[in-house]
C-alpha cells in the first residue's frame, strides 16, 4: 500500500491509495475524504504509472493537495501527473 502524509492548510493528513473496482484514487483522513481520478492512470498512464507508483501517488498529492488548500474540499479538482491531465472527484 502506498501511503504518507501531507500538510494541508496547517492540518496533517494521512493519505493512501485506494481503488474502487478498476480505478484509483487517493484517502485522505482525518474526515475520510476520498477522491477518484478519471481518467484512469492505471490505464491512461500505464508504463509510468506501473512502474513508478510511489512517485506518481507522490506527484498527484502534492497537486491535490495545493488544490484543495486554495478551494477547499470540493467535488473535484484538476491536476497534472506526469504530463498527463486528470480530474479527481470527490467520492
Amino acid at each position: 500500500m502506498i501511503a504518507g502524509t501531507i500538510d494541508i492548510n496547517g492540518m496533517e493528513y494521512k493519505w493512501m491509495e485506494c481503488s474502487r473496482s478498476l480505478n484509483r484514487g487517493i484517502l485522505f483522513n482525518p474526515d475520510s475524504h476520498q477522491y477518484m481520478f478519471r481518467p484512469n492512470p492505471h490505464q491512461e498512464d500505464s508504463k509510468y504509472y506501473n512502474k513508478h507508483q510511489e512517485d506518481w501517488y507522490a506527484e498527484a498529492v502534492a497537486a491535490l493537495a495545493a488544490q484543495i488548500a486554495i478551494g477547499g474540499w470540493i467535488a473535484a479538482h484538476h491536476i497534472v501527473v506526469n504530463g498527463v491531465d486528470y480530474t479527481a472527484n470527490l467520492f
